[in-house]
Order: C-alpha cells, then structure tokens, then sequence
C-alpha cells in the first residue's frame, strides 16, 4: 500500500508536462495548413487575373501587335474585369485588409495597358499564426507575427 500512494498522481503530473507540447503540436500542423491553403488560393488568383488581363480587346484586329490599347488598358476603370477575377476566388478566411499592404486593389499587375506581351500579376497576404511564439520566429520583416506569403503568375498576351 506505500507503493501505491507513491505513484498517484504521476499521470496528472506527465499530463501538465505533455500537455502544452501536444497543443503547441496540433496548432502548428493547423498554421501550416492554412498557410497551404492560402498559397493555393492566392495562387490561383494570381492565375485568374492575369488570365482576364492577358485577353485582347478585339480578336480579329491587330493580331500579333501589342499596345496599349490592344488590350485591357486600365483596372481603376468602372468595368474592371482584373479586379473582379482576382476577387472572385478570394478565400473566406482571407481578410481582404491582409494583402498587399500600399497596393489599392491588394495585388500588382505589371504589363497591362503597356506594348509588352507579359502580364505579370503579383500579389502578398499577411496571415496571423495560432501557434504561440510561432509568429515571432518565423514572422515577416515587420516583426508583427504574421507569415508573409507570395504569389505571381505570368502570362503571354494572346494573340
């Protein structure tokens, strides 16, 4: 019977050791996934933009020339189809406060309304992390605990 008190409790003892270990393990495997899943969608944004930027104006006129009205001129215009195919894959666990920070419509496009046959759309998202003191090692520059994640997608002007 000595033996016996002399044990109790050492469960609950490695219970508060593992315990903390265990929660920090599964919100990491969650940040992670959520950062996969914010790549691709973002990804695929990138892909949809340039995409509806790269499509001429007119198909028959001007084929092989590239100016800057042969294909869509302006994004701050009313009738913005780039901006309206980025925005329409936009993730629900994506804030769109998140993205590309100084950027009016959260992305960048290079090409459009220009002579060059390449559309380039880029666009960045800031993700909090759930995992403690996760954020502060791997964070962006900022220091702000949040995982900066990148996308671009380039595509050729149609003819």
């Amino acid at each position: 019977m000595i033996k016996r008190s002399l044990n109790r409790g050492q469960a609950m003892v490695e219970l508060a050791f593992m315990l903390p270990v265990f929660i920090v393990l599964i919100l990491g495997i969650v940040d992670f996934g959520r950062a996969f899943h914010c790549y691709s969608v973002l990804n695929s944004q990138c892909v949809s933009a340039s995409r509806e930027a790269s499509k001429r104006n007119m198909q028959l006129i001007a084929r092989g020339v590239y100016t800057s009205t042969t294909h869509v001129v302006d994004v701050s215009t009313s009738n913005r189809p780039i901006f309206d195919a980025f925005w329409r894959h936009k993730s629900p666990i994506m804030s769109q406060a998140d993205f590309t920070p100084g950027e009016p419509n959260g992305y960048k496009i290079v090409g459009v309304g220009t002579n060059a046959e390449k559309v380039t759309v880029t666009a960045t998202f800031n993700m909090n992390l759930y995992t403690p003191l996760v954020g502060s090692l791997i964070g962006s520059a900022n220091g702000d605990g949040k995982l900066t994640i990148t996308a671009e997608a380039k595509d050729v002007q149609k003819e």
